[in-house]
């Protein structure tokens, strides 16, 4: 950790930015779990006990979060797994602004990564940028990109992130604890939709988050 924050403010040192030049961007899931329901019995001392999942082939929903220093943010960018754009994939009443990007899987890589920051930085004006993301591989390719625009990165270190990470500290576990309500409640007003949960359906249910209960983040 003391290493981290000497790095940290080597960096705030060379680059004098304000705090709405300073970003961070993280990727995140919400698991499409209905958790609640009737109760069960389980063995004496067993600690976990299967929940049961909404929709027989979706199983979460990735996405990027980007928040600066300032309090401000941009509106999420969705990951769905497959290769080709279908009819309704996301709601038209999906947050304002959000856009989506087709991975393998449904989490970001290399060639979705690079896409995704250069959408980003032609969308923030203010240069030059500090930008914190985590280490993982696929973060590598758009670091040259960064450089060209005057952007910073600032990566953090591995196993660090549940501690360093403003998005994974601050705004995710409200986040998280508000979608479990929300698809809590969705699941037992809706139930005859509750195996037909689709990405549109999702998109929509977090609008109706950020509208209400979560404007803080988007």
């Amino acid at each position: 950790m003391a290493e981290h924050f000497r790095e940290w403010k080597a960096l705030l040192d060379k680059v004098d930015v304000p705090a709405n030049h300073i970003y961070n961007i993280d990727e995140t899931k919400i698991e499409l779990f209905h958790v609640k329901g009737p109760r069960v019995l389980v063995a004496k001392g067993q600690k976990r006990v299967e929940r049961q999942r909404a929709g027989k082939g979706l199983k979460h929903i990735s996405f990027m979060s980007c928040v600066n220093a300032a309090g401000e943010a941009l509106p999420p960018t969705f990951l769905f797994a497959g290769k080709r754009i279908v009819k309704n994939i996301m709601s038209p009443n999906a947050p304002e602004g959000s856009q989506f990007i087709l991975t393998d899987k449904g989490y970001m890589d290399s060639p979705a990564y690079l896409s995704y920051c250069k959408q980003l930085l032609s969308t923030i004006k203010e240069r030059p940028l500090i930008l914190v993301t985590d280490g993982h591989k696929s973060r590598d390719g758009a670091t040259l990109q960064c450089a060209i625009d005057d952007v910073h990165v600032f990566q953090l270190h591995s196993h660090s992130t549940h501690m360093t990470q403003p998005l994974d500290v601050a705004v995710y576990p409200v986040f998280k604890k508000s979608w479990s309500a929300t698809f809590d409640k969705f699941c037992i007003e809706q139930p005859s939709l509750r195996n037909s949960v689709d990405r549109s359906t999702v998109t929509e249910l977090i609008a109706g988050m950020t509208t209400v209960e979560f404007i803080a983040e988007w």
